[in-house]
């Protein structure tokens, strides 16, 4: 029964309980409290405790319908919040959540620190929901799904999982948007500033991707040159090439590495300035220089080159240059590689 039927109801029975004593015993009866006499009907003070036990049970169903009324109202919020990380969860985007009854509390901020996974269609009537399982089973199927469009974009961070694998869809069917990721890769997450640099390397000219240089770490580097040997980058150019460069991380199989590559690309005038260039800024290119002058075979500058070094230095040219000239007919890449070159440098 509602507070405001009981009320009305309890006023009408009081009022019928009045009357009906009164048309028993119509006489007054007069009461002394605290030497002041109070005489009034009979059918009254039969109603006065009537009514203090009225009030006392309004006020007591007026407690605790408040109550359940709040209680009530925690359910519902916390209801919502379970909703709301659930939908997040599935978005792989867990936020913090707080709840208030102690049955939700004692399980529910799980939800505030995992992401969930549904491995099967499932029974829902919850729309957002099934919107949010829609959208991650699209998109680990391969598709490209616009966040911004459908009004996400905001909400997921960078490094948020569908968000890579939405964008490496799009990178798949688009690989020219990995240009748009490099210039502003500071909005990407690392992985994809990695794929779309993995992108440039496969498929840009040398020119394009010598814009990047600074990003290019060294496995990158040497794909880069490996697809240089096999004629497979466009617009190569000693310039361009001079911005891959670290001299101060750069090894000495490092320049060994870029003058093997560029001996057959230009001149011996252009890559011999180009290497002795690479000496000026790191000693360790000394080795690139050597291998240079073998593979032109200008045995003047080779002599020349050790008799300003020492005898121990760069050894196994030494012995190669002996065997040489003791008639052998032996190839410079037979005993010559980064490893046994720059070991011994």
């Amino acid at each position: 029964m509602k507070l405001g039927t009981y009320i009305i109801s309890g006023i009408i029975f009081l009022f019928a309980i009045t009357g009906a004593v009164y048309m028993l015993a119509p006489h007054e009866y007069e009461l002394v409290f605290f030497d002041t006499p109070i005489n009034l009907p009979v059918a009254i003070w039969s109603m006065i405790p009537a009514v203090l036990l009225f009030i006392v049970s309004i006020l007591h169903i007026a407690f605790y319908g408040t109550k359940l009324f709040l209680n009530h109202k925690k359910w519902q919020k916390d209801a919502r919040e379970l909703k709301d990380a659930i939908y997040w969860a599935i978005l792989k985007e867990p936020k913090k959540h707080i709840f208030l009854t102690d049955k939700i509390k004692s399980f529910a901020p799980i939800l505030n620190v995992s992401e969930l996974n549904p491995k099967d269609s499932v029974l829902i009537t919850d729309e957002r929901i099934l919107k949010a399982v829609d959208i991650v089973k699209r998109i680990n199927s391969g598709e490209y799904i616009n966040l911004r469009e459908i009004g996400l974009d905001s909400y997921l961070s960078k490094e948020n999982e569908l968000v890579i694998k939405t964008t490496i869809n799009r990178l798949k069917q688009e690989p020219s948007f990995a240009k748009t990721i490099l210039q502003k890769r500071e909005a990407y997450s690392q992985k994809l500033v990695d794929k779309a640099l993995d992108i440039a390397v496969e498929s840009w000219s040398f020119d394009e991707i010598s814009k990047y240089a600074s990003l290019i770490d060294k496995k990158r580097f040497y794909k880069i040159l490996d697809l240089i040997d096999q004629n497979k980058k466009d617009n190569f150019s000693l310039d361009n090439l001079r911005k891959f460069i670290d001299y101060k991380s750069f090894e000495c199989r490092d320049f060994l590495r870029v003058a093997k590559s560029i001996i057959k690309k230009f001149s011996p005038d252009t890559n011999l300035a180009f290497v002795k260039e690479m000496i000026k800024s790191s000693p360790k290119a000394e080795t690139a220089y050597l291998y240079t002058l073998f593979e032109y075979e200008m045995r003047d500058n080779i002599k020349r080159f050790f008799d300003e070094h020492d005898d121990g230095d760069f050894k196994i040219f030494r012995v190669y240059e002996e065997l040489k000239a003791s008639g052998y007919n032996i190839k410079l890449h037979d005993i010559i590689n980064d490893k046994t070159a720059c070991n011994e440098s």
